[in-house]
């Protein structure tokens, strides 16, 4: 896990989410505001897969502490969630046409961290579902490897499934996309002609409706 760097820059170490406080809340709104920055901008795309494509450096479950449930700490470790929320911070900054400054300036302390957690999934939610979208009516254009498909499919049903979140996301060697979520539930998907459908956990040949469907 490639995060510790970041605690090296910071001049002191929030106890994150649990807490509630009027720091941690500033801090997830400012992310917000330079992920609706993103959006505004139609460039929320070009963020959603450059932290997709780390897989080297972030986890499935990272990414879904990061994106969708930024409102607790990953493990119980708040360390860790401050370190994800900074470098997500960090990426959405880049290209925003905002300073640190005039992005941190705007944010407020006034919202829970629990609403600024909803609020992040309300921002990013219909972000993945048209890129999921895009990317199978457009192909060519995106050039991404279903591995990091899946991934952005897992982010997207934490963002719809927050208290059943994506754990792990995997392409199997059939190219079946597994999710893991909850305790053990898994769903599975796979690439029909153009389109990606929902498929039998145990039977990939078994063939169910398109995932335009688990989109909304």
């Amino acid at each position: 896990m490639k995060v510790f760097y970041v605690l090296m820059i910071c001049s002191f170490i929030y106890v994150f989410a649990a807490d509630n406080d009027p720091a941690d809340r500033k801090v997830l709104d400012t992310t917000n505001i330079l992920i609706y920055r993103h959006i505004d901008r139609n460039t929320i795309r070009n963020k959603i897969k450059h932290f997709a494509y780390r897989r080297n450096e972030f986890s499935m479950k990272e990414l879904t502490f990061m994106f969708a449930i930024p409102e607790q700490n990953i493990d119980g470790d708040p360390i860790i969630q401050h370190a994800l929320e900074i470098q997500l911070q960090q990426g959405v900054l880049q290209d925003s046409g905002y300073t640190n400054e005039q992005a941190t300036h705007e944010a407020s302390d006034r919202i829970s961290v629990f609403g600024l957690g909803e609020q992040r999934r309300d921002l990013l939610k219909p972000s993945l579902a048209l890129l999921i979208i895009d990317i199978m009516m457009n192909p060519d254009y995106h050039g991404i490897d279903f591995v990091f498909t899946c991934r952005i499919i897992g982010m997207f049903m934490s963002t719809k499934f927050p208290t059943s979140y994506t754990k792990t996301a995997m392409v199997l060697p059939d190219d079946t996309c597994v999710i893991g979520h909850g305790s053990d539930g898994i769903k599975s998907y796979a690439y029909q002609g153009k389109y990606i459908h929902r498929v039998n956990n145990e039977d990939h040949s078994d063939v169910g409706k398109t995932i335009n469907h688990e989109l909304w």
